[in-house]
């Protein structure tokens, strides 16, 4: 042990200096040289220093702080990072000064830096420790100390138990047990030097170096200029053996490292690479295969390193190819140099052999390196080549595609997206080379010389060569631009959707990601060739024509996607009209295109009722049809039209318009079928934005497309295009006030036609009577014709009361969508015309007690109420100011629906009065949202409103018992909608204005928690109520992406997007068309968190705004339910308090051994920390002024505990949230019951022991990593939770630290010392049987929140000598995780890319000092 004394030490029985902290050595201790020769010097010095022991000193802390506090100083490697640093910027400086520059000393710093081989091998081999901890080792249970031994009831953590061993231990079985092997032990494990080239900062350094020694180097001065002789020693490093003393210091990535950056050097790179690129190629194929399965490292830099080389060949000035000035312009493929056949094969199977590995960024880096040979991947036939068999240039560009093309649907998206763009180049590439020789093809022919014979041997020598390329892309594919972007959308068409077969790669997906895949090559092809003028108009080259683009592109959405959706889904089978009776189709505001099917085969029991709704909720739809459709809408935007001119946007747009229109020589229809016309009118609907008033031209084609789509028998149709007119009246409100005259004629036309052909029984329903067994073949056909005559009568009826419909379902989407943002445009809207619409809605509305529209027509009467509802609600959202002088009869509306949905005489059927009232309640929501202060401006709405909600909460409850009792009978989709919009409507109200019906809410709330949580059934509202400051636990990189917001690769999160996202119907996007108008995932997180109470009567309690409702029915019923919950859980007694959080444990226990175990502790720890942000003040009051813990919060406590080592990133993070709310409440006499209880169980949860598990059930099984960091970050949250503000008073002076610790226990605060010492050596670089980075990272971030908010290092109570002991420690922690954490000998790279998170936490730590 040594003890500073006044700043020093004894070392060896000497006295010596050492500095105080490394910051003092950065500075005092290492000042900068002045000049390149004395860095050398002083680099010298550090590197015969680093394995020096004699250098490091060990610091002991003051009395009173854990042995563990101790420092070495200087950490380890700092001298050396700092010195390399300073001689790099100087030879930098040196070489900005002159290009041409040289240095004499250059030379000689060569082989200073060449001397960390060996340092860095030794240290491999022969590991040096410094131990920076005494020899005494704390108590086993270091938070016992201040958790007690109280008799009070325990947390203890669920038993986990593995389906693979049944014999795993409970972490039950033995509280107060020593730590088993899996725990870390508190004795902060000695530190180790750090092999200077396994620390990857270093090796930057070194590099960057190294590499302008290369380059300063005068010629005369090098021992030779043979690059052979030269780069040696890197090719001998690099070459070694994976087991090898060079190897285990880092000297193979060290040595490709160097390399890569010499060939990535503008002057070395042409200098070196023109002798050794088939030597480097060679080099990093080997690499590759001699690297183990584990070493990614390597693997990595090799496939960097042969980039590097084929980039700098392509580069380099060539010494014998000079371009002719009348010869062809190229523009992909490469004029400087040719590779050699032999080399390009090398490439070729460099490529397949990373295109295979394991990892992710070993996979990227193939793809890159593909993406830079594509420009020389044109082969040239030897010259005197006697054999008469055709020679194939474009075998190597086949060989690349076809690699490329396999692995578009790889499993990471980064990766993806990187061999997409690959795909892409390779084909602009093929693409130019076949039309440079048809051109030189066409100038010879030209010549007098040639004839037919001539014609007639290059077009043999065509058919042989595609005789011969069958099944090859670059040869047979990409002759022209069109035929390439015609191969693509073939494939894509071709592959299918959800069933896709994987395309044939080591990690390929399937899938709906084969598709995305191929739509991104085809994205990337277009925007490459836009870029370079290859579509659009030129004279200088052959173009393709806009146009022609874009009919090529909306051949992936034709006929094909249409019929292989109808035929892999029998529910989506188009009736004939022999087959609309009662008992099939209903509203014709769903899509026509449904027929229910009794226990359709192939379907997996996926059953869809008569209005689109989901009999199995658990089952997903088929979104074959809407991901063609997305994915074709993503190629039109972000391929073509984005990054088109302003001509060219105008051209496309009146393109789309024109081929949306009934064309007369296809029959008087649209030359589009449904999905290109949906394709078509999102288009447009983005083209007029962006072209703004640009567009007016246009919009005489435009007008009559959308008019025309507005009435189509598709809803998603319908739907699209009211947002193009949205749109167009957005840019063109004066136009949309015309639109809106036009659409309020056309819904009042067309009611009438409607209400006529239900007075004369257009419908009748159908009867049926059995047939007896024993009637014969004859007389069952004269039954089966009998009653096919009877409904040939009525067919022309029936289609055009369906057109009717059609047409007023798409013109109320309009106006609603229309007025909903007329407000915000100039000029806004009339009231006289206000007063008509909402007039048209009353008569739309009113058709619900129509008696004879309901006995013929119960389909074109639901049709009506809901257009009519769907005015209302674009009315509502026009704001207080326009919604006053209307609002009684609004109010005369719902009064008047509600009565006639509960009387008797409503014959509806259950399904159609489900679909009636779905758009009812949402209007009431509509209102309450956007017009929650006339609550109290207009006398006695409240009242009104609560009456009506009170009104119709039972009758959806008797539709929700009924559903479980017989499902087929119902619209499940309407159903959740109107379910979670009654909720969100009691959520809307301000608190305590519903006390009769609030007990009946909360259990409703509850039983939707039990069983969409049993369904599988996640709910979003996490991300919203976790912190934002913990959002950089959360952080991946590109090629490790799993949901949105994790990186900042926009493309690559969007893509994320389309692949996790479910499909959702156009009903449950029209139920939220006016509620979650303008939210995306980017702003619905701050959407609800920054608003303010809208009434003085939302103030009282702890009201807050209900969330944003998702477009997903599922989702926002389970968002509604908990946001209630939490919200009606405070008005409960302790008893109902205390059951309900025991039905959560319930139900968490029930899921513990499943699949789903990570959907149910999202919602769980969602509904728990709801329940304790909703908590009222009194409420709080009452808990911290009784010394015992309320039964319902230890509950909590334990399902928080039980949560922790769930291997859910949100989970974890809610469940130490959560936990550190409850620590928080302290009882006023001082003893914190509950805070004793919650540390001792995360105490024995760091030891919890884990047999070995499958890769299957990692993911959600429970293990020592996630759970010690789930304890880690619930130390750093009680801390967040608990903000401590030292006094001088709060201690004497005369007392000991110690003394100190106990009477902040004693007081109720935070022992925040212990905390850390605690998570000390979970912030260790060496490595031990359990070390994580995913550990690693949460205690390096949980230290920096102990730290901030604990305000240790500022408070007077702590004496200066601990402060700067804690100081150096954490000064410590930072420096030796940034040397040490990431170094070129790591076994794995880990699958959460937390090495992105450890280096955001390294900032925020020196941000904080």
């Amino acid at each position: 042990m040594i003890t500073p004394q006044n700043g020093k030490s004894k070392v060896n029985g000497e006295n010596r200096e050492i500095p105080l902290s490394p910051i003092h050595a950065a500075s005092k201790w290492m000042p900068a040289p002045s000049s390149v020769e004395e860095a050398a010097a002083l680099l010298g010095a550090s590197i015969t220093r680093v394995n020096d022991v004699h250098v490091y000193g060990t610091f002991a802390p003051p009395d009173g702080l854990h042995s563990s506090f101790s420092t070495v100083k200087p950490v380890p490697c700092s001298e050396l990072y700092v010195r390399l640093s300073s001689l790099t910027n100087l030879l930098q400086s040196h070489l900005d000064k002159d290009k041409t520059a040289t240095l004499e000393a250059a030379p000689s710093i060569i082989p200073l830096l060449h001397k960390l081989f060996h340092i860095s091998s030794s240290l491999a081999l022969t590991p040096i420790l410094l131990h920076s901890s005494s020899s005494t080792i704390p108590a086993v249970n270091p938070l016992q100390s201040i958790a007690g031994t109280a008799s009070s009831a325990k947390l203890k953590p669920r038993p986990q138990t593995s389906s693979s061993n049944h014999n795993s231990k409970s972490v039950n079985s033995n509280e107060n047990a020593p730590p088993s092997s899996h725990s870390k032990n508190l004795q902060v494990p000695p530190v180790r030097i750090t092999p200077p080239l396994c620390s990857q900062p270093i090796r930057y350094q070194w590099v960057r170096c190294l590499t302008l020694a290369h380059r300063l180097s005068p010629t005369h001065s090098l021992p030779s200029t043979n690059p052979h002789v030269l780069l040696a020693p890197y090719f001998q490093s690099a070459s070694g053996h994976p087991r090898s003393a060079k190897s285990a210091g880092g000297a193979r990535v060290a040595a490709l490292a160097i390399m890569t950056s010499i060939f990535d050097d503008e002057i070395l790179g042409a200098k070196y690479v023109r002798p050794l690129l088939p030597k480097v190629i060679t080099l990093c194929h080997n690499g590759l295969r001699s690297s183990g399965s584990t070493d990614v490292v390597h693997r990595v830099h090799s496939v960097r390193c042969a980039l590097s080389a084929i980039m700098a060949w392509r580069d380099a000035p060539s010494p014998i190819v000079t371009r002719n000035s009348n010869s062809p312009q190229k523009i992909f493929i490469s004029e400087r140099n040719r590779v050699e056949d032999k080399v390009l094969a090398e490439c070729a199977r460099l490529l397949k052999k990373a295109s295979e590995d394991r990892y992710p960024e070993v996979r990227v880096a193939a793809a890159d390196f593909a993406s830079v040979l594509s420009s020389m991947l044109i082969i040239e036939e030897p010259r005197g080549r006697t054999s008469k068999k055709e020679y194939n240039v474009l075998v190597h560009s086949d060989e690349v595609m076809a690699i490329c093309l396999r692995n578009l649907d790889d499993e990471s998206v980064g990766v993806s997206v990187a061999w997409s763009e690959a795909l892409a180049r390779c084909i602009c590439t093929a693409v130019e080379y076949h039309a440079l020789s048809k051109k030189t093809q066409a100038e010879t022919n030209m010549d007098g010389s040639s004839g037919n014979k001539n014609d007639f041997t290059a077009k043999l020598k065509a058919f042989q060569e595609a005789r011969r390329a069958v099944g090859t892309i670059a040869s047979q594919s990409c002759f022209t631009l069109e035929s390439a972007i015609t191969f693509l959308v073939q494939q894509f068409a071709k592959v299918g959707g959800e069933g896709a077969y994987k395309l044939g790669g080591s990690h390929s997906m399937g899938g709906r990601y084969a598709q995305v895949g191929i739509s991104l090559a085809i994205i990337d092809l277009c925007k490459i060739q836009l870029q370079t003028g290859g579509i659009g108009s030129s004279t200088e080259r052959e173009c393709l024509d806009p146009s022609v683009a874009l009919k090529t592109i909306m051949k992936m959405v034709e006929s094909s996607i249409e019929e292989k959706e109808d035929a892999s889904d029998l529910t989506m089978i188009q009736p004939s009209l022999s087959e609309l009776d009662d008992s099939i189709f209903r509203d014709a505001t769903s899509s026509p295109r449904n027929k229910q099917v009794a226990n359709p085969t192939g379907v997996g029991g996926f059953l869809k009722n008569i209005s689109g709704g989901i009999a199995d909720a658990s089952q997903k739809l088929p979104a074959d049809g809407s991901l063609a459709r997305l994915a074709t809408a993503r190629v039109l935007r972000c391929g073509l039209c984005e990054t088109m001119s302003e001509a060219m946007q105008q051209t496309i747009l009146r393109d789309l318009a024109t081929l949306s229109i009934p064309n007369e020589n296809k029959g008087g229809v649209p030359e589009f079928n449904r999905h290109q016309l949906q394709v078509a009118m999102v288009e447009i609907s983005h083209l007029v934005t962006a072209l703004g008033e640009a567009s007016a031209s246009c919009l005489d084609e435009l007008i009559p497309a959308m008019q025309y789509c507005l009435s189509d028998s598709d809803h998603g149709v319908r739907h699209e295009a009211a947002v193009a007119f949205q749109a167009v009246a957005i840019v063109f409100p004066s136009a949309g006030r015309k639109y809106i005259m036009t659409m309020v004629g056309e819904v009042q036309v067309n009611q009438d036609e409607v209400l006529a052909l239900g007075m004369k029984g257009g419908m009748p329903r159908a009867k049926t009577t059995a047939t007896p067994r024993s009637q014969n073949r004859k007389n069952r056909r004269r039954q089966t014709q009998e009653k096919e005559d009877n409904f040939v009568s009525v067919n022309s009826t029936i289609g055009v009361s369906l057109n009717h419909q059609y047409a007023i379902h798409g013109n109320a989407l309009v106006l609603s969508m229309i007025l909903h943002v007329m407000p915000q445009l100039p000029g806004g809207l009339p009231a006289e015309l206000l007063d008509i619409i909402i007039a048209v809605a009353d008569n739309l509305v009113s058709c619900q007690g129509n008696a004879n529209l309901m006995k013929h027509n119960p389909g074109a009467l639901v049709t009506c109420v809901r257009a009519g509802y769907h005015i209302i609600s674009g009315a509502l959202t026009m704001g207080p100011k326009a919604t006053v002088p209307h609002l009684q009869k609004v109010f005369g509306i719902w009064s008047r629906s509600a009565t006639l949905i509960d009387e008797e005489s409503n014959k509806l059927e259950p399904s159609q009065s489900v679909s009636c009232v779905e758009p009812f309640i949402a209007s009431i929501l509509v209102f309450l949202q956007k017009n929650s202060e006339m609550l109290l401006s207009v006398p006695d709405a409240l009242h009104r409103t609560i009456q009506i909600l009170e009104k119709l909460f039972p009758i959806i409850l008797g539709y929700s018992q009924t559903e479980r009792g017989d499902s087929k009978a119902f619209t499940s989709t309407r159903l959740d909608s109107a379910k979670a919009a009654i909720i969100e409507a009691f959520a809307w109200l301000p608190p305590g204005s519903f006390p009769t019906i609030s007990s009946s809410v909360f259990s409703f709330a509850s039983r939707q928690i039990q069983v969409e949580t049993k369904r599988d059934v996640s709910c979003t509202l996490l991300n919203e109520l976790l912190t934002n400051e913990d959002n950089i636990l959360t952080s991946r990189a590109s090629t490790r992406t799993e949901q949105w917001g994790q990186t900042g690769n926009t493309s690559v999160e969007e893509n994320v997007v389309l692949l996790k996202s479910t499909c959702i119907r156009l009903s449950e996007r029209e139920a939220v068309l006016h509620l979650a108008a303008g939210t995306t995932v980017k702003n619905r997180q701050d959407a609800s968190v920054k608003a303010a109470a809208p009434t003085p009567l939302h103030e009282v309690g702890s009201w807050s705004v209900p969330p944003v409702p998702s477009r997903s029915s599922k989702e926002r019923l389970m968002n509604s339910s908990i946001h209630i919950f939490a919200a009606t859980f405070s008005a409960l007694d302790g008893h109902q308090q205390t059951g309900a959080v025991k039905m959560l444990d319930e139900l968490l226990e029930s899921k513990m051994t499943s699949k789903g175990v990570n959907v149910c502790a999202r919602n769980v720890a969602a509904t728990l920390l709801s329940c304790l942000n909703a908590l009222p003040t009194p409420e709080i009051s009452n808990i911290t002024s009784n010394d015992d813990v309320p039964a319902w919060i230890t509950l909590a406590a334990n399902s928080f505990v039980t949560i922790l080592p769930i291997p859910d990133n949100h989970a974890r993070r809610a469940a130490a949230e959560g936990l550190g709310l409850l620590s928080a409440l302290t009882s006023a006499s001082g003893t914190n019951k509950l805070q004793s209880l919650i540390l001792r169980a995360l105490e024995r949860l760091m030891i919890i022991e884990v047999s070995d598990i499958s890769a299957q059930q990692r993911p959600h099984t429970p293990t020592p990593t996630s759970s010690s960091a789930g304890c880690l970050l619930t130390l750093a949250c009680m801390q967040r939770s608990f903000p401590v503000e030292f006094k001088k008073e709060d201690r004497n002076p005369s007392e000991s630290p110690s003394r100190s610790l106990d009477e902040m226990k004693i007081k109720g605060t935070m022992p925040t010392m212990i905390m850390i010492t605690r998570l000390l050596p979970y912030i260790a670089t060496q490595e031990a049987e359990d070390d994580s980075h995913i550990s690693r990272t949460y205690a390096l971030y949980s230290f920096y929140l102990l730290l901030s908010y604990s305000k240790i290092i500022e408070c007077d109570s702590v004496s200066l000598e601990e402060r700067r002991q804690i100081l150096a420690k954490a000064v410590e922690v930072v420096e030796s995780n940034f040397y040490a954490a990431w170094t070129s000998n790591d076994t794995e790279i880990d699958i959460r890319s937390l090495e992105v998170r450890l280096s955001d936490c390294t900032h925020m730590m020196y941000q904080l000092m």
